[in-house]
């Protein structure tokens, strides 16, 4: 059985991220880099200068009038917010081209999607630091499922088949002796992405007696609603953990049920600009 590091290594050399996402890591790494700098690099990746401004006119960012400038949304996201959407545009991007017989992409970016949402949600309204990079992290915490459909289709389509008494990283660990998290984190160290998205996604399944960060309990609750919104099938245990970890939160029945109606309407109005229609195409 291929082991977590060869996967990693399969994938970064099938698949490379933008040239314009290393850039912009290169960017806020040197203190000499100016905003025009920046707004440069961007400019430079035109899907990726489009993406962004389909991102900061969507109803994420709620903004008086339209931005029709990348550099007037730079000034506005901020150069660490955009480097974190740049991110998630440069991994759906590399993955834009896998079989669509193996696994319903389009599933796979609404779920992921729904994680990237409901963690933002639960950022902003906890006030946690550079709540962006919670999207970030909930958008690409599950890619290493496309490494293994892209290398080894048979496994991937062997992982769907979870029962309802079994979380998807449960037949996962089952099936490959370590779970599409793994992959995940190991492919995203290959490829320098920060370890403040890194660290989001390494506790994501921890449970929620765990104890452990403000953020991690923010991304594990995001998980588990996510997966509870994508699939209805589960059973009662695993419908119920939102609420424990809400619990961990210091949230009431009554806050999961606002962050669930505010999510479903959120993902009717972005998921064209998120999932394989627009994030993962070129």
């Amino acid at each position: 059985m291929i082991n977590v590091v060869e996967y990693a290594s399969f994938a970064s050399e099938m698949f490379e991220l933008p040239a314009a996402v290393i850039e912009t890591q290169s960017m806020l790494n040197d203190e000499k880099a100016s905003l025009e700098d920046f707004v440069n690099v961007v400019k430079f990746d035109p899907m990726l200068a489009t993406q962004l401004l389909k991102i900061v006119n969507s109803p994420l960012y709620h903004l008086r009038g339209p931005v029709n400038s990348v550099a007037s949304a730079v000034k506005i996201l901020g150069t660490r917010a955009v480097y974190d959407l740049a991110i998630s545009y440069g991994v759906a991007s590399a993955f834009h081209d896998l079989d669509k017989n193996t696994i319903d992409l389009e599933q796979f970016w609404a779920y992921s999607l729904r994680t990237a949402l409901f963690a933002r949600y639960w950022a902003q309204r906890l006030a946690l630091h550079e709540p962006e990079r919670f999207l970030t992290a909930g958008l690409i915490h599950n890619i290493g499922e496309l490494v293994v459909v892209s290398r080894h289709p048979e496994i991937a389509v062997q992982c769907t088949h979870f029962s309802v008494n079994q979380q998807p990283w449960e037949i996962q660990q089952n099936v490959m002796g370590y779970t599409y998290k793994d992959i995940t984190i190991r492919l995203l160290q290959v490829w320098g992405i920060p370890d403040s998205i890194i660290n989001l996604i390494k506790p994501i399944y921890h449970s929620p007696h765990h104890i452990g960060s403000i953020d991690a309990k923010v991304m594990q609750l995001a998980y588990h609603q996510s997966l509870h919104e994508t699939f209805p099938m589960f059973n009662d245990d695993i419908c119920e953990l939102p609420e424990q970890y809400a619990i961990s939160l210091g949230l009431n029945q009554t806050s999961l049920e606002q962050s669930v109606d505010n999510i479903r309407l959120s993902l009717l109005t972005v998921v064209n600009v998120f999932t394989t229609r627009g994030f993962g195409t070129r």
